[in-house]
């Protein structure tokens, strides 16, 4: 979703702890994973929903779903991710249903991030109304209920608020990782014809074709 260049990233390693204190999703050390649920250890194999093996890419969780028309792009993005830093990208993130996009949007919003990044304007604005009306008055688990009635709406009428839903954008963890590692993703993801941004609120690279 281009917004940030890569030279944006060049801070400190500091810049990734930012904002982190409001998602559950951390690791027993108390870093942020951004996973899909579960702590992030050292990561598993990377394994597509077909059964298709990786050793240039791990998955923070072994349910996190990665369709097949994904695997070999990110394979191929890993392969030359671990040539240039030898180091092994961890995908936090890949395929979501209305409510894994319900939950990530959730603890986006709950960040402090605006959503200006999405696309389709007029689809965040109802997600995002939905949000706004119902954090202060109902549990988190209710509001991210309704958030996936609204998303899950939007996509029976073949309207996709992120690419995420329809086996199209994954995310890296910032965990294992530096700023510099961070840029070089960034570009090698783009030379392979993907967009790139680094995304600080929660705090990750997202990908997408």
């Amino acid at each position: 979703m281009g917004r940030q260049r890569p030279t944006e990233l060049g801070r400190s390693d500091a810049f990734f702890q930012i904002d982190h204190k409001f998602n559950q999703n951390h690791d027993r050390l108390g870093r942020f994973t951004f996973s899909e649920g579960g702590e992030s250890g050292g990561g598993s194999a990377g394994v597509s929903s077909n059964g298709q093996q990786s050793r240039h890419y791990k998955t923070q969780t072994s349910h996190l779903v990665i369709p097949p028309k994904l695997h070999d792009r990110i394979d191929a993005i890993g392969s030359d991710f671990q040539k240039s830093t030898g180091k092994t990208m961890v995908v936090s993130s890949g395929t979501r249903s209305a409510e894994r996009q319900a939950d990530a949007m959730y603890w986006k919003f709950k960040a402090g991030a605006s959503g200006s990044d999405y696309v389709n304007q007029k689809a965040l604005l109802e997600i995002r109304n939905t949000y706004d009306d119902l954090k202060n008055r109902k549990s988190r688990s209710e509001v991210i209920a309704a958030m996936t009635r609204v998303i899950q709406r939007q996509k029976d009428n073949n309207t996709y608020i992120s690419k995420h839903i329809i086996d199209g954008a994954f995310d890296i963890s910032p965990i294992y990782i530096n700023h510099q590692d961070m840029e070089k993703l960034i570009l090698i993801a783009r030379r392979h014809g993907a967009k790139a941004t680094y995304e600080p609120k929660p705090a990750h690279v997202h990908i997408q074709f």
